[in-house]
C-alpha cells in the first residue's frame, strides 16, 4: 500500500500517475484496518470507554465484561449483515471505475473477515479470561466462608 502511494507521489512529479494506484491503496487500506480489528480485540487495545471504571472501581470487572459482551455482539451483526450485501453484490456484480477487472466484493470481504476474527478474539482475549476470573474469585470467596 505504502509502495503504491509512495510511486504513484512520484510519478505525478513528472506529469504521470497510476490510474489504478488511489483504488488499489484504498482498498489494501481496509484489508489492512480490519484485520487490524481482530489483533486489536486480542490484545486488548480496541477502543473503549473506561472512565466508567474510574467512578466504579469495585465493578469494573462486570462494566468491562458487559462492554465486550455488546462489542462481540455488534460484531456479530455488522459480520451477518456484510455477509448479506456481498451475497447481493455476488448476485448483482459490481466492479470498481479504476480496476474494471476486480470485483468490488473485495472492499466488504474484509469486513466479514474483519468481525468474525473480533468475535473470536474478543471472547479469547477477554470474555472467556474475565468469566474465569470472575469464577475463580466467587469459588475461593466460596472455599473461604466454609473454610472459617
Amino acid at each position: 500500500m505504502t509502495a503504491i502511494v509512495g510511486v504513484n507521489v512520484l510519478l505525478r512529479f513528472v506529469g504521470g500517475s497510476l490510474s489504478w494506484g488511489d483504488q488499489a491503496a484504498r482498498i489494501l487500506f481496509v484489508w489492512c484496518t480490519m484485520i487490524g480489528v481482530s489483533l486489536a480485540a486480542l490484545k486488548g487495545t480496541h477502543l473503549k470507554v473506561e472512565a466508567i471504571n474510574a467512578f466504579f472501581p469495585r465493578a469494573a470487572v462486570w462494566i468491562n465484561l458487559v462492554g465486550d459482551i455488546i462489542s462481540l455482539i455488534y460484531a456479530v451483526i455488522v459480520c451477518y449483515l456484510m455477509w448479506t450485501y456481498i451475497q447481493n453484490m455476488m448476485e448483482f456484480p459490481q466492479y470498481f471505475s479504476a480496476i474494471p477487472w476486480l470485483s468490488a466484493t473485495v472492499m466488504y470481504i474484509p469486513g466479514v473477515i474483519g468481525m468474525a476474527g473480533f468475535c473470536v478474539r474478543i471472547c479469547q482475549g477477554s470474555i472467556i479470561p474475565t468469566i474465569k476470573m470472575i469464577r475463580n474469585r466467587s469459588c475461593s470467596e466460596d472455599s473461604g466462608a466454609s473454610g472459617k
